[in-house]
């Protein structure tokens, strides 16, 4: 008996396009900012502490595979929403 290819894989937490492995991912807002002195040089650059993106939450899954991204969010599959109820919650 082989294995199979993984395309019929309810039970497990793969791809539902290819069955390769994901990863979860979350937008972070971060800003860049530089000094500007008096007389208008820039100066020094400096980051700001990552901050959760607040317009919708973006978050989801994607396949390290194939490439497939999917966003819980905005996202509507059902094969893709099994995985985010079993990763996410």
């Amino acid at each position: 008996m082989g294995r199979g290819t993984g395309m019929n894989n309810n039970d497990k937490c793969v791809c539902p396009e290819c069955g390769g492995l994901l990863y979860a991912w979350e937008e972070f807002v971060l800003e860049e900012r530089v000094m500007i002195s008096k007389a208008g040089k820039r100066g020094k650059k400096f980051r700001t502490k990552p901050q959760r993106y607040t317009c919708g939450d973006m978050w989801g899954l994607g396949c390290r595979k194939c490439g497939a991204v999917y966003n819980a969010v905005n996202g509507n599959d059902p094969a893709w929403e099994r995985i985010c109820e079993r990763v996410f919650l």
